[in-house]
């Protein structure tokens, strides 16, 4: 036997090929993947987050199914009870999106006497084989934030996080144009318009200019001489 296909039968796997070109035989995987995608979209909206955590979704809905009752089973057991015979626990589980406080420690803090204690995350799932460790979100690990395993954790189940830092976004970009406004820019800055009349006024037309006028009898003078000169 195959290490492939003995390494699936010892986690209860069943292995069953199809031909090429024949997606109709896979009704089972599909119909699966339709259940879990429902799942993460529904996830998603509830708790108002972009398209980036749908990873993130798809991994929290299938541990959740896991561990939901089943009608393929029989006495409607969930597949973590059919797979290990024990009831799964449900006490940790929270919902996807909210709200969290992560504790940090003192030798992380930025100022070690009045730093802040926590920050503010968001709720992603559960880690498998615990239940004290959730999987948030760290919206203030740096530059490249990232999902973090944690315990010290408060949640906040009926808040979304991502509403807060959506608002928190939006107050930077408002800030921002207050700054910039501040600061005029060089095509129109009010001090360029005020004084743009002071040049008109400033400057005679042209048509108008006398200095042309008078010199223009003169130039016709000078013409008329160096056509006799020429005769």
């Amino acid at each position: 036997m195959d290490p492939e296909l003995r390494l699936l039968g010892e986690k209860g796997i069943t292995f069953e090929p199809s031909p090429p070109y024949t997606q109709h035989k896979n009704g089972t995987a599909k119909r699966m993947i339709r259940t879990l995608n429902t799942k993460a979209q529904s996830m998603m909206c509830d708790a108002n987050v972009p398209t980036k955590f749908f990873p993130e979704a798809i991994r929290t809905a299938c541990y959740l199914h896991r561990r939901s009752p089943t009608s393929s089973l029989s006495g409607n057991r969930s597949p973590y009870e059919g797979l290990y015979g024990t009831i799964p626990k449900i006490r940790h589980f929270r919902r996807f999106g909210c709200r969290v406080y992560k504790h940090i420690p003192a030798a992380q803090r930025t100022e070690k006497k009045f730093g802040n204690c926590s920050s503010v995350c968001m709720m992603l799932g559960s880690v498998h084989n615990t239940t004290k460790i959730w999987r948030i979100w760290d919206f203030n690990s740096g530059r490249t934030r990232r999902a973090v395993e944690c315990s010290s954790v408060v949640f906040q189940v009926e808040e979304n996080a991502h509403t807060e830092e959506q608002i928190t976004a939006v107050e930077f970009l408002e800030n921002a144009g207050e700054f910039h406004q501040d600061r005029p820019s060089r095509l129109g800055s009010p001090s360029r318009q005020e004084n743009s009349p002071s040049r008109q006024e400033n400057s005679p037309p042209r048509q108008d200019s006398p200095s042309r006028q008078e010199n223009s009898p003169s130039r016709q003078d000078n013409s008329k001489s160096k056509t006799t000169h020429n005769k």
